[in-house]
């Protein structure tokens, strides 16, 4: 018997009114599933259980939509003939289920996918080395990203992750390596306690080469705020920090670090 390669149309049955657009996003919801499980090599072919797993739709209600998706030629039914999952169905994309499971993840995904500056000939450009890599997270916590987002005024998604990615690059770097870093020291103490401002004044002066700009703000009677700018290697500045915060007098102090724009990729 031929097959017929033509791109079948889904052929649902009319549910009552207010359902029609429930059933169809749910079933778009399952096409991108499939499509991302297939493309990442996860599973070819997977069964209502496997599904639940990753989608937002009641369990009970995955094997109606695949029956559905199946009468669209959308899926195949794959039936288990062996093992522990003897007779139980499984479903795997039809050509015509790739790709409309491809151009409904692309419509999801548009600001992922969607051409992007870089995508010209402009040969002033700098950014011909922008790599792209998709994320799976929970869809709880992808609406959280995606308000955060919005509420810190990004213009997209892949800003907000560069952003969160260097911020992770900082710390690390901190830790493990000889960084050369900027940052900034905070301290809150008594001004008029002679001895603490003797013994943070000795020890800014015996570190004047990484100490390059300093700022002191009076915030309420008896009480200073002392920023110092300072610049070097990220373990020599902590070193310095924690001997600044931990001065007998000082009520609190923290230490704030970045690279230089030159080791910021991006």
């Amino acid at each position: 018997m031929g097959t017929d390669e033509r791109k079948p149309k889904p052929s649902f049955k009319v549910p009552p009114a207010g359902e029609k657009e429930t059933r169809l996003a749910a079933t778009d919801e399952i096409l991108q599933v499939m499509y991302w499980l297939r493309g990442e090599k996860i599973a070819q072919e997977v069964a209502p259980d496997d599904l639940a797993k990753w989608l937002g739709i009641e369990k009970r209600r995955i094997g109606p939509l695949l029956t559905q998706l199946l009468g669209a030629r959308l899926v195949d039914r794959v039936v288990v003939d062996s093992g522990i999952e003897e007779g139980v169905p499984r479903f795997r994309l039809t050509r015509a289920g790739i790709e409309e499971g491809r151009r409904r993840f692309t419509d999801e995904f548009a600001d992922f996918t969607k051409p992007r500056h870089f995508e010209h000939s402009d040969p002033a450009c700098d950014c011909a080395d922008v790599a792209r890599f998709s994320v799976s997270l929970k869809k709880s916590l992808f609406r959280q990203l995606d308000e955060m987002i919005e509420d810190k005024g990004y213009e997209n998604r892949s800003l907000a992750i560069s952003d969160m990615i260097r911020s992770q690059l900082v710390d690390h770097w901190q830790e493990v390596g000889e960084l050369s870093a900027v940052g900034t020291i905070m301290l809150a103490y008594d001004p008029h306690d002679a001895q603490t401002s003797a013994a943070l004044a000795e020890l800014q002066e015996q570190h004047l080469a990484a100490i390059i700009s300093s700022l002191r703000v009076q915030v309420e009677q008896g009480s200073w705020i002392e920023i110092l700018v300072v610049r070097g290697l990220a373990p020599e500045l902590k070193a310095l920090s924690d001997r600044l915060i931990g001065t007998k007098g000082v009520k609190h102090g923290k230490l704030s670090l970045t690279v230089t724009p030159d080791d910021l990729a991006g």
